[in-house]
């Protein structure tokens, strides 16, 4: 799904027919309404004029625990902080990036190199760079497993998962940072959508936390999260939470890289470099493992 930047109080439009969706999925997602795209802008238009724009900093940001902290998700709700043991919504977008640091202290620094979609690098390993013309990170010499004392490692440039989650009640979509742990399993839950004939954002899903105790020496526990299906919306409520995410995609895609070099997996984008839970170093035995 790709949609054009758009500053200020603009966003993506989409053409919509007439959508058959049931009332009440409506009154779970009225974000799902038709007449919604026109709620959406007017409130954009209200609450952000031309010289500025909204951010994904605006957005609800989920945040995801480390390995000694209860098995909740977190987020900040009109000031208070607010907590669940699971959610549940529609994925109505996501996007993969990419991020490096030369350094692994953690200087609140943004990356030396990043890649807002997954594919091409802006940065020390970007487009034209002597180590990468390209900018290309599938072939970046930074995006390579490599073997250390025998075991697989993986890359020095850490890859990410943003997603777009709509959530019962809410107009704008909440903002989830997928950890590079958790990425094989939203993939396992796409390709399991797939083989039943069903779209990501047509179905329910249900996001709760596993731990994984750390089985190396000096390899911390930490969380997993875990894609459940739910309840088939339709198709049409499929079209619509799709047509939301289209609209949202310019404020994802504007959003800044996460500025940690502590790891991406428990980082909140544009935070300072604050992190919010300790991440493995290196968990997998296979090079099929997120990268």
């Amino acid at each position: 799904m790709t949609s054009e930047n758009t500053t200020g109080s603009e966003v993506a439009t989409r053409a919509t027919t007439a959508l058959a969706i049931p009332s009440e999925v409506i009154e779970r997602f009225p974000a799902l309404d038709p007449e919604g795209f026109e709620e959406l802008q007017e409130l954009l238009a209200e609450n952000f004029d031309d010289d500025e724009a909204m951010s994904v900093k605006n957005l609800t940001m989920v945040k995801i625990p480390s390995g000694n902290s209860a098995a909740v998700f977190g987020w900040t709700d009109n000031g208070e902080d607010a907590s669940a043991k699971e959610l549940t919504g529609i994925v109505c977008a996501w996007q993969n990036r990419r991020n490096y640091w030369e350094s692994d202290e953690v200087t609140g620094e943004r990356p030396d190199c990043t890649s807002r979609d997954g594919k091409i690098g802006e940065g020390l390993f970007g487009v034209n760079s002597p180590d990468n013309p390209t900018g290309a990170c599938e072939t970046c010499p930074m995006g390579q497993w490599s073997d250390v004392n025998g075991k697989r490692v993986p890359p020095p440039c850490k890859p990410q998962q943003a997603l777009l989650f709509l959530v019962p009640g809410e107009t704008f979509p909440w903002y989830i940072q997928v950890p590079r742990t958790s990425m094989s399993n939203f993939k396992r839950y796409r390709a399991d959508l797939l083989k039943a004939r069903k779209g990501v954002a047509q179905v329910e899903t249900k996001l709760t936390l596993t731990k994984i105790v750390g089985k190396d020496k000096g390899v911390p526990d930490y969380y997993e999260i875990k894609f459940t299906r739910g309840e088939d919306l339709g198709r049409d409520a499929k079209k619509a939470a799709l047509a939301v995410g289209e609209a949202m995609l310019p404020i994802l895609n504007q959003a800044p890289p996460v500025t940690s070099p502590a790891d991406t997996d428990n980082v909140v984008p544009g935070e300072g470099g604050v992190s919010i839970g300790d991440a493995p170093v290196a968990d997998y035995s296979q090079e099929g493992a997120p990268a």
